[in-house]
């Protein structure tokens, strides 16, 4: 049988660095293995729907600990954990706005997010940030903060990591399969009838050309676009540096040489430093 061709795919495009992605999505799989008997209904009336907020210290704190989209259905959530972005939006907004919170802290354990939400996110979180009256906001990667997940650290004022995290990914995929090969091999064609020639671009079975590729990285580059401007006005970074990192993750001493974050220490130490309004003790 022929091989699938890969090449940059299909459902949407992504802000994920795709192998902390697969660890989420394993640690998701072996939950619904536990699950045994248990009917659909219980399952879902026992899970967590809520993001919510703590407060340490003075410090609303949002835990990020897993990929976050745009109205994730209800396998993304189950299986994949993946939060919901509005909720998380309005989880930082009531963090913000709480009188007991002094600064905000989002903690990050996040492989990445879907491109959609991602920008109206961003908006919410800036907007929450100007609404609070100057508390600070503080990312912490307490594992990982990558693509999206480096994004929404990007929109506070200090970013630290622990020595062992990792941080960057600042890319976008769009990931497709071409099945042309194997579908002729099959004896399979598929018949179009569509208006436009880029209609049925990443419908199964049609092959793909170079112009199909062209015409999708419109859309990986819009979306790049937006990233880079969130890294740049974030960290002080400029667009040809950020490009270059070539969407590379980074470990603690490459990241803080690279200004991808403030400053390597422990969350007490960090979380600590928001309190003060004073730089992170690293």
């Amino acid at each position: 049988m022929a091989e699938a061709k890969h090449i940059p795919q299909g459902g949407r495009p992504a802000l994920v660095e795709p192998g902390s992605f697969d660890a989420v999505v394993q640690r998701g799989l072996l939950k619904a293995r536990t699950v045994g008997p248990k009917m659909f209904d219980e399952v879902f009336s026992a899970r967590d729907t809520g993001l919510g907020y703590t407060i340490e210290n003075g410090v609303a704190v949002v835990r990020v600990d897993s990929a976050y989209g745009f109205r994730p259905d209800w396998f993304e959530q189950m299986v994949y954990g993946t939060i919901d972005s509005e909720e998380l939006a309005r989880t930082i907004e009531r963090a913000a706005m709480d009188p007991a919170a002094r600064a905000v802290m989002i903690e990050l354990d996040c492989p990445g997010s879907t491109c959609e939400g991602t920008s109206e996110l961003t908006r919410a979180v800036r907007a929450a940030k100007a609404a609070s009256g100057g508390k600070p906001f503080g990312a912490f990667a307490n594992e990982k903060a990558f693509s999206g997940g480096y994004w929404l650290a990007c929109l506070c004022d200090t970013i630290g990591m622990t020595p062992s995290a990792g941080v960057g990914s600042i890319g976008v995929r769009w990931s497709m399969y071409d099945y042309a090969g194997m579908f002729e091999e099959a004896g399979v064609k598929p018949v179009l009838n569509e208006t436009g020639k880029f209609k049925s671009v990443g419908l199964m079975g049609r092959p793909f050309s170079d112009e199909d590729q062209k015409y999708l990285m419109v859309t990986v580059e819009h979306c790049f676009t937006q990233f880079i401007e969130v890294v740049t006005a974030g960290r002080g970074i400029d667009e040809a540096t950020v490009r270059g990192f070539e969407a590379a993750c980074f470990t603690a001493p490459d990241a803080l040489k690279n200004k991808l974050v403030d400053v390597v220490t422990s969350r007490g130490e960090f979380l600590r430093g928001l309190v003060s309004k004073a730089a992170p003790v690293g």
